[in-house]
């Protein structure tokens, strides 16, 4: 598996979790009648899904350049 790859699983991966963080207090808001913001109960439910997918997204990104820095490399050498 290139790095390029490994880059994308993991921004895919922090967007799943940012997003599933969002849809489940959706589903209990519908479910249970809650009250209150859908953002405050998201963050009361689920704190650390915003940390966790900011890091997940960070290091999508840092195996994206690193992959393009590599192959950029890789095309120069066979020049």
């Amino acid at each position: 598996m290139t790095r390029r790859i490994t880059g994308a699983i993991f921004i895919s991966t922090a967007a799943l979790i940012h997003t599933l963080k969002y849809l489940n207090m959706g589903l209990m808001t519908i479910a249970f009648q809650g009250h209150g913001t859908l953002e405050r109960q998201a963050n009361e439910n689920m704190p650390w899904a915003l940390q966790i997918s900011i890091a997940l997204f960070i290091l999508g990104l840092v195996y994206l350049i690193w992959g393009e820095i590599e192959d950029t490399l890789k095309r120069k050498q066979q020049k």
